[in-house]
């Protein structure tokens, strides 16, 4: 068992007693195990579904038929291979049913020595095992396949592996040779070194009988499969589905506290065509054992709480029914998912023992006719939350999303209130009524704020219709055109800051209205469409020039294409709009504090982003920096990073997940601070980790929320509110807030009062993972590393407060502290106060400072933030924790840690070597040399010849720069393989490709480099393989590019769309060239366009989308091009085929430097085992 945690309300001090059991040691973890959780979600059986695979426990042996059960078979792609190898490579290969640790599992096994054999052609070695399944009817439906597999993968070369699909009807009584019923279906298999879970759902069309599946690996390593099943799912839906929100995607439990009010939330989905669902009163049964009752709902359910008796297995038990409101039904009639943001909450409590619990149920009705699936759910009670007392100087809360805690029964409120008291909530920010604000203030929430959809990212400023909104408040861009921000028109800073009429007819009362009953306003600031944008009326032109300093000529000249990226006034733009939005927010603060929110005022919610000074902070956020204004607020809310998974998908580990918002705080703290070095002229701060999103599927570990919460508070923050926070989440992560409020509480003092202190170390002494590796590039480039076991230490008036923080989800640790700067031999308590407990040496009860500078032996606990506090040697504080027991946990933790340490070092060796480049070689011959080079962190060919200059970066097998006579004639990553299809998106191959060859003569250099795209990086075009070649010649004027794509499948991969993503520098503001093709002169377009060589219209339809094209599409008539900069040699591109070149795609926003340039060709056919190539060739003149 854990050992309890004390409320520090409690303040008791136990005697010492040594001989503390390994088990009261708080071994810490998560509460949900998801990999499990997701395992079970995604791959069980239920109701009526059958395994419908033969020998799906693989006690059977093998078999010849594959309608009889599994069957093995090999092949080699491409005849010459088939001559070479058929002799030899199978035998090195084998195919069984082999015993593993956790139970039978088919196995394919391709050694090392195959590669050895086949050398390169090595992944056109394919074995595979195959299953003709009979389905249980003809009448097509939803199938499910899944299985749990790993990989191990060897050698050099490429190695794959899938599932295949083949759909054939009865017209031949034979199994499987009946004809097709539909294309085939291909789905890749995941690398994972370790156990993971495959599942797939998909549909069988009508008239199949049989189905063939294919379990294929391809290259040499050993693929292993267990409990592969194949189910049918309900084939008619019922028209609605109601879902728990979000226990159903998390274990299905409902954790109540006897006593303590709970808010239970439910999704609903739509299972008909959209816009064919009728519907009348939709009532929610909820079926509740007696002892509990509902006792208030929100207002996306009705007012009026109606239940009836009935008796469950002899005891008394409740139906209660809630009627759903028609909007809520109504917002999911056209569409197939779930509702994710207007959420229906009832509050439910009752009293009975902790750990009791029972198997609930809930559906929909319409006139008593079942309309969804039945549902249940585990509701598990939990003891009485014991008051936790609040922080006096941090403020710990969350944001909660309007509807959740707006109940329609004042009782209901009331309750809540109360409750939120005694969790040590002192913040709270939600669009709530003053009445609700002033019973949460009555119970001890200090600061009550809001959000309102009226202010909003920057422009968003009041809420009118474009044709209303007068015209002295439009802002409006480079054309002088209206910029919306979603639906709502932006609106002109200069309209706020100096309180036009509309400002005071529109905006004042809104703002008047959101601060009514509340200490401020917190809207969501995320200005970041409007990046490079700025307000082009006439009035910010008349105030651009007070700002510059120019002269009613000299603003008519430069005005306004001059301020663009890339112009002489770009960075004077930049400050000019800073200064603006600045403005906008004092005003804006200013009258929030007369209309009465004194406290708080205005408060925008900016992103980390915004606040870390990163190398290209400048350029990308100055615009509407908090730096220009922060001096002027009383409180900034800073939120992010958000730390989540996915639930609605299978669950992928990541190892210290939490970790990045440890990191970042600190570096916000450290570049707020450095700024405004003075604490009277700067804002608060206040944190907003993450809690629930992405329409109730983004979840966190009770646990992780903590960590973020804690994370905040040690950095420096002065606040921290979870974002959104309940939405439907139970007892488990209420009471994870309110231990992390008490550990603020009675830390505080020290942390927030005291001083850093350096130089304190911890080092782990049990098996422990490997640092994380670059942990944020972008924010934060120059962290390499960051230990999953981190410390921040405080003293204040001879008392040290050191907090260690075990990021590590998987295991606790024993660690090594050190603490250096003590008196060597006066003598101090180590003191861990939230479990009343010392720990002391062999003999006495204190540590002397030289112990603790050479090290003393304490615990964390996994996912835990740990507090000790060392203070001078005195009366003794707690139970005694000896070195001796110390000692005896490190045993038990080395032990027990060993396997998951080993299991986190071969995931980072399994990433580690998906993403490896290989070896880039020095070589050189006569003028022409290349060598390796690293460039902001990453490896990169360095390419010579004279003054000209060539940098090749293995990601992507791309352009970083080309040097030609002194003059620059590329932007970066320039010749980047991309597709246009398939998939909505299409596709940039901007990963690391890995180098199979670097030749050298005096005539060029060739650096050959391969890419296999997979259901990770483009799951519509997986199994393609990508090589490119890229050819420099030996005066470095001449540079082309090669790839052949080939189909690794035994499927054919229709309609590739294949294109290059190239950035002419000639394009660039700075340059002001042009592109001439076909006796056309084409200068920067300014917006996404198109050109047509010869283009079919379906393509051409596809394309338009895909780069959001709105003017017509320009007819070229060559596909030969010439870049011009003015006084420069011309820059000369031929792409091949020139048959297939179908045109260009042009993507141009006002926030780029230079305008992409995308020649694309026609979709291509790419058989089983075939090829297609397109080559892309630059000349300087």
């Amino acid at each position: 068992m854990r050992c309890k945690r004390f409320s520090v309300s409690m303040g008791l001090v136990f005697c010492l007693i040594s001989g503390l059991r390994a088990e009261e040691f708080d071994r810490g973890g998560v509460t949900f195990p998801m990999e499990k959780i997701s395992a079970e979600r995604f791959g069980k059986v239920t109701g009526k579904e059958v395994n419908l695979l033969k020998n799906a426990d693989l006690s059977a042996p093998l078999v010849k038929r594959s309608s009889e059960g599994w069957a093995s078979s090999v092949w080699i792609f491409q005849k010459e291979n088939r001559d070479k190898f058929e002799k030899d490579a199978p035998k090195l290969s084998s195919a069984k049913i082999a015993d593993t640790e956790s139970g039978k599992a088919l196995e394919l096994n391709r050694p090392e020595e195959l590669e050895t054999l086949m050398g390169k052609a090595s992944p056109s070695f394919t074995t595979s095992f195959e299953q003709i399944v009979t389905l249980p009817d003809e009448n097509g439906g939803m199938y499910r396949l899944s299985f749990d597999s790993r990989i191990r993968r060897f050698g050099k070369n490429a190695c794959n592996q899938m599932v295949l699909l083949n759909y054939f009807d009865g017209s031949d009584p034979r199994p499987g040779r009946g004809k097709t019923t539909r294309e085939y279906t291909y789905i890749h298999i995941d690398d994972a070194p370790e156990w993971h879970l495959f599942s797939k759902e998909f549909p069988i069309p009508p008239k199949t009988r049989d189905l063939t599946i294919t379990i294929r690996a391809d290259g040499c390593g050993v693929l292993q499969v267990k409990n592969p099943k194949l189910v049918k799912l309900d084939a008619v839906p019922m028209p609605l589905s109601v879902e728990l929100a979000p226990g159903k995607l998390l274990d299905n439990t409902f954790v109540l506290a006897s006593g303590e009010p709970g808010i239970i939330a439910f999704k609903f989905r739509n299972n008909l065509p959209p816009g064919t669902l009728k519907y009348g009163k939709i009532v929610m049964n909820l079926e509740l054992p007696g002892v509990l009752s509902v006792e208030g709902t929100n207002a996306y359910f009705g007012k009026e709480i109606k239940s009836s008796d009935m008796t469950v297995s002899g005891e008394k038990w409740k139906r209660w029914e809630l009627e759903v409101t028609p909007a809520l039904i109504g917002s999911i009639r056209n569409s197939h998912s779930f509702n994710g943001w207007n959420i229906a909450c009832a509050m439910i409590s009752g009293k009975a023992p902790a750990g009791t619990q029972w198997n609930c149920r809930y559906f929909l009705t319409e006139q008593g006719k079942t309309v969804s699936s039945e549902e249940t759910f585990t509701l598990k009670m939990a003891p009485s939350f014991s008051p936790v007392t609040a922080p006096k100087q941090f403020y710990a809360g969350f944001s909660s999303v309007s509807g959740d805690i707006r109940f329609q029964q004042p009782e209901a409120e009331t309750r809540f209130a109360e409750f939120v008291g005694r969790t040590g909530t002192t913040l709270v920010t939600a669009g709530i009524t003053p009445e609700l604000a002033k019973k949460l203030y009555e119970n001890g929430i200090r600061l009550v704020t809001s959000e309102s959809y009226g202010f909003a990212n920057g422009f968003r400023i009041g809420v009118m219709e474009e044709k209303k909104k007068p015209d002295d408040s439009k802002y409006l861009d480079v054309n002088g055109k209206p910029v919306m921000n979603g639906n709502v028109p932006a609106t002109c800073p200069v309209a706020i800051y100096n309180r036009t009429p509309y400002y005071k007819e529109v905006v004042l009362p809104l703002l008047k209205s959101a601060l009514e009953g509340r200490d401020g306003l917190q809207p969501n600031w995320e200005p970041y469409s409007f990046v490079n944008k700025g307000c082009f009326c006439d009035r910010c032109r008349d105030e651009f020039a007070r700002f510059a300093k120019l002269s009613p000529e000299k603003i008519k000249e430069i005005w306004p294409q001059q301020l663009q990226v890339g112009y002489l006034y770009r960075d004077t733009a930049i400050r000019f709009r800073a200064d603006q939005h600045a403005r906008l927010i004092k005003t804006l603060h200013e009258d929030a504090v007369t209309l009465g929110a004194v406290k708080v005022g205005f408060c925008p919610e900016v992103g980390t982003d915004q606040i870390i000074r990163y190398p290209n902070s400048f350029q990308e956020q100055w615009e509407f920096t908090p730096y220009e204004y922060a001096d002027r607020l009383k409180w900034l809310n800073v939120w992010g990073p958000y730390n989540w998974f996915l639930a609605d998908q299978p669950y992928a580990y990541v190892k210290g997940a939490n970790l990045p918002a440890w990191e970042l705080s600190q570096r916000v703290i450290r570049d707020y601070r450095e700024y405004f070095k003075n604490p009277a002229k700067r804002a608060k701060l206040m944190a907003m980790p993450h809690g629930s999103q992405c329409s109730m599927t983004a979840f966190g570990q009770p646990e992780g929320m903590a960590m973020d919460q804690l994370s905040s508070f040690l950095a420096g923050y002065d606040a921290s509110i979870l974002y959104y926070f309940p939405r439907g989440y139970d007892h488990r992560f209420w009471k994870a807030l309110a231990d992390s409020t008490a550990l603020i509480a009675a830390n505080e003092e020290l942390v927030m009062n005291g001083r850093k202190k350096e130089g304190v170390t911890v080092t782990p002494q049990t098996p422990f993972p490997a640092p994380v590796e670059n942990i944020s590039p972008k924010y934060l480039p120059d962290v390499r590393t960051t230990d999953l076991l981190q410390v921040a230490a405080f003293e204040k008036d001879g008392r040290i407060l050191v907090a260690v923080g075990n990021f590590w989800e998987k295991g606790n640790v024993v660690f090594t502290l050190r603490v250096p700067g003590l008196d060597a031999n006066r003598k101090y308590g180590v003191l861990e106060k939230a479990f009343q407990r010392q720990f002391v040496p062999e003999k006495g009860n204190s540590f002397t400072g030289k112990a603790l500078s050479d090290g003393i032996l304490l615990h964390a606990g996994a996912m835990r933030w740990m507090f000790f506090e060392i203070i001078p040697a005195g009366k003794d504080s707690g139970r005694a924790i000896t070195a001796a027991d110390m000692r005896k946990e490190l045993d038990r933790c080395r032990k027990e840690n060993e396997a998951a340490a080993k299991a986190e070092a071969e995931r980072d060796r399994a990433l580690r070597s998906e993403n490896e480049v290989g070896e880039l070689k020095k070589l050189n011959a006569g003028i022409l040399s290349c060598e390796p080079v690293v460039q902001d962190g990453k490896p990169m060919l360095r390419v010579t010849s004279g003054k000209n200059v060539l940098l090749l970066n293995p990601r992507g097998m791309a352009l970083e720069s080309w040097s030609v006579d002194g003059i620059e004639r590329i932007c970066p990553a320039y010749g980047l393989s991309a597709f246009w299809n398939p998939g909505r998106n299409g596709m940039v191959v901007d990963g690391n490709y890995r180098l199979k060859d670097q030749k050298i003569s005096a005539s060029e250099l060739s650096v050959i480099g391969e890419f296999t795209t997979t259901v990770r990086n483009y799951p519509q075009l997986s199994g393609l393989k990508i090589a490119k070649t890229v050819t420099i010649s030996s005066d470095l004027k001449q540079v082309s590019f090669e790839v052949k794509l080939t189909n690794t499948l035994a499927t054919a991969m229709n309609d590739v769309g294949y294109r290059w993503n190239l950035i002419p520098a000639e394009w660039s503001n700075r340059n002001g060239g042009k592109l001439e093709c076909g006796g056309q002169d084409f200068r920067r377009p300014g917006s996404n366009s198109l050109m047509i060589l010869k283009c079919d219209p379906a393509s051409e339809t596809t394309i338009r989308k895909l780069f959001a094209v709105k003017p017509p599409s320009l007819k070229i008539q060559s596909g030969l091009f010439r870049f011009t900069i003015p006084g420069k040699a011309p820059l000369e591109a031929v792409f091949q085929p020139a048959d297939q070149l179908a045109g260009i795609a042009i993507w141009d926003t006002p926030d780029m430097i230079s305008a992409t340039f995308e020649p694309f060709y026609a979709p291509a056919l790419i058989a089983p085992g075939a090829s297609v190539s397109f080559s892309a060739s630059f000349k300087v003149k």
